[in-house]
């Protein structure tokens, strides 16, 4: 098993070199790869800023990739949190991460953001329902 670095799952997802894309390719049929969540929010970030995607697109994209038999992730958090995403609003993924995490640790998530915070109360209330 390899990690990969979040050139590698670019160049993976987004084919726009395709001989890298199939050097990761190779791996993931060969050994399989480690995902770090700090991979998964910089991958996010830039399928938002440098390639323009949009949020339902860059869900489908990593949803397809991370569950992936041969894609270990260090913590489900980020599946759950791009399932949530596509759900409520105007939220960063960043941010979105950093509330769940927060919830599993049974801690409050204190911020100045009002907006974020009023968002978030709603979002996390609605999941504790189910």
């Amino acid at each position: 098993m390899k990690a990969l670095d979040t050139s590698a799952v670019l160049r993976f997802l987004t084919k726009d070199d395709e001989e890298k894309a199939q050097e990761v390719k190779e791996i993931l049929e060969e050994e399989g790869a480690y995902i770090c969540g700090e991979v998964i929010m910089e991958v996010v970030f830039v399928l938002r800023r440098q390639y323009h995607m949009r949020k339902d697109e860059v869900i489908e994209l990593l949803e397809d990739f991370l569950t992936l038999d041969s894609v270990e992730l260090e913590d489900g958090v980020y599946l759950e949190a791009l399932e949530f995403w596509k759900d409520v609003g105007k939220i960063s993924f960043p941010d979105l991460v950093i509330a769940l995490k927060a919830q599993k640790r049974g801690v409050e998530l204190f911020t100045f953001d009002r907006d974020l915070k009023k968002k978030l109360k709603l979002f996390l209330k609605e999941d504790e329902k189910q």
